[in-house]
């Protein structure tokens, strides 16, 4: 099993830049993201480009209650965080 990288805001600038790194360095990643679009094509992309998993939920972290649904949905995943 690869190792698993965990990061918000997954699907534009920093974020997104930084995730690919990972992917590039054969991690499976878990992201979030407001827009379930971006998450799609981030989740596309990212599949074909490195063969990695790719895990995402949409989630507004800005609201009260969204860190949790991201949390639940990576914990839901029974994987060990390597990276947060």
């Amino acid at each position: 099993m690869r190792k698993l990288a965990v990061l918000t805001g997954g699907t534009k600038g920093i974020g997104r830049a930084t995730l690919a790194k990972f992917a590039a360095n054969g991690f499976d990643i878990a992201t979030c993201s407001r827009k379930e679009a971006d998450l799609t094509v981030l989740r596309k992309e990212l599949t074909e480009q490195f063969k990695v998993e790719v895990f995402t939920c949409a989630a507004d972290l800005s609201l009260p209650g969204g860190a949790k649904v991201f949390t639940e949905y990576v914990r839901g995943l029974e994987r060990p965080i390597d990276v947060l």
